[in-house]
């Protein structure tokens, strides 16, 4: 894993292009998003965790060294998706910008103020931390089972604020802006949901066999 371990060169189905930015790393889009118009299928195919562009300095801040970052990646599913798209003949939406920066599968407020500094605190008080944030999993990620805290410190209010900014509200703003798009085109109240996530499937540990 490096800097430039991303979709280096990613062309999608149609024109694909590129919104967003990602922090620390100029010039370098958040997510890349290829429109197909008429779309074959009223449904948008989306890789929110596919994202595998690592700036410097995020590298740099990781407690355990970067190959916990893995563990938060679906890696390769943009590969995936981009061969469902190219498929079916829809359109699509895949992130750069790594999970381990901010997941894009979580509301903007989800967030763990632990892990900030205390003057980048919610001045009227940190609500209650949801069930994602209690275990790890947050708007941007705190820890993971056996490794424990990712990060070497706390984060400040412009590191979130860049985060939300050039990650996080540019995306869903072109998912709705997609899936308006569809709406209009098949006509019926179908594609205002019809987000497709392409996630990879975590084995767990093999359930122990039944005695007959």
């Amino acid at each position: 894993m490096g800097e430039n371990d991303s979709q280096a060169g990613w062309q999608g189905v149609g024109q694909g292009t590129g919104g967003g930015r990602i922090p620390g790393a100029p010039g370098v889009p958040a997510f890349f998003l290829a429109e197909v118009n008429p779309s074959a299928i009223p449904v948008l195919i989306a890789a929110p965790h596919g994202g595998r562009h690592y700036p410097r300095a995020l590298l740099a801040d990781f407690r355990h060294g970067p190959t916990a970052a893995l563990k938060l990646e679906d890696r390769y599913v943009d590969l995936m998706a981009r061969g469902i798209a190219e498929a079916t003949g829809a359109s699509l939406i895949v992130a750069n910008a790594p999970r381990a920066m901010i997941d894009l599968n979580r509301a903007p407020d989800d967030i763990d103020w632990e892990m900030f500094q205390r003057e980048a605190r919610p001045s009227e008080g940190v609500p209650t931390a949801s069930r994602r944030v209690r275990g790890g999993l947050g708007l941007i990620p705190r820890r993971l089972p056996v490794q424990g805290d990712l990060w070497r410190r706390r984060l400040g209010g412009a590191d979130l604020a860049e985060r939300l900014a050039g990650v996080h509200e540019p995306y869903h703003a072109a998912i709705a802006k997609a899936l308006s798009t569809l709406l209009r085109a098949v006509g019926c109240g179908l594609a205002d949901r019809s987000a497709l996530d392409c996630r990879r499937c975590r084995r767990g540990p093999a359930s122990p066999a039944r005695k007959s």
